[in-house]
């Protein structure tokens, strides 16, 4: 079960969460849309966002409606209930204002956020040959995976005697992900993965992964296969670095 961390809204971190620019997800529960909207002030007791849309509609939302809102915080996902107090301006420069939540619900479990996304994916098996140039390159067992320098020179020699497979990734988590390819893989192989974070690839996560799940997929004429990965020997600053990296990514979706 997940657990929440319930914190009064006037305390110092509350106060930096509701803060101006801050972007909120109100929850239609009728429609069961979420809408985006930006805080703009911040008071004693209430707070004032601009207008709440998704893509081109507007919510229509009356004086004295409770409302669901999700925050996006910098390290995690917050929950709140409000209430609407009042509706000032017209035409396209409408501002609402909301009490000030009594609570604010942490999402504990960051690492099991998931958010889409498709990115590039590289990967080697993990295997006899792959631990052998490992020992040459670094000197030891154990994969370095946070060091840059280790690294490049790995994918340097990597890539000239071994080309990696490819895949497209679906989405990704603090602990995994999955991912798009076109042949089969199977279950319990380990993988040493590189994951683009850009186009060209010049910013990248360097990790070693368990597959743990593999679907046969059918798009059009074509087959492919859906492989779920489990992050493994992940240090707890190479997984921060993952985590936000995915809310950095959930934050300009809002």
């Amino acid at each position: 079960m997940q657990r929440l961390l319930e914190r009064g809204a006037g305390s110092l971190a509350d106060r930096e969460l509701l803060a101006p620019g801050a972007r909120l997800q109100l929850l239609d529960e009728q429609e069961q849309i979420y809408y985006a909207a930006q805080i703009k002030q911040v008071g004693s007791s209430t707070f004032t966002t601009g207008e709440a849309v998704a893509g081109n509609r507007k919510m229509k939302i009356e004086a004295g409606a409770e409302l669901q809102v999700t925050l996006l915080g910098y390290d995690a996902v917050y929950y709140f209930s409000t209430r609407l107090t009042g509706i000032a301006g017209k035409g396209e420069s409408l501002e609402y204002t909301f009490e000030l939540p009594k609570l604010i619900h942490r999402h504990q479990r960051r690492s099991h956020v998931r958010v889409p996304c498709h990115l590039h994916v590289y990967f080697w098996f993990l295997d006899e040959a792959m631990r052998e140039l490992a020992q040459r390159v670094c000197g030891g067992d154990k994969i370095p995976l946070e060091d840059d320098r280790w690294g490049k020179g790995l994918l340097g020699e990597l890539q000239g005697i071994l080309p990696p497979k490819q895949g497209i990734s679906l989405d990704l988590s603090g602990g995994g992900l999955r991912m798009v390819t076109p042949e089969p893989l199977e279950r319990q192989e380990r993988l040493l993965l590189k994951l683009c974070l850009d186009e060209r690839c010049r910013s990248y996560f360097l990790l070693e992964d368990l597959i743990v799940r593999v679907v046969p997929l059918t798009i059009g004429k074509w087959q492919r296969y859906r492989v779920g990965v489990a992050f493994t020997n992940l240090s707890q600053g190479l997984q921060e670095r993952i985590i936000r990296h995915i809310f950095r990514v959930m934050r300009r979706k809002v």
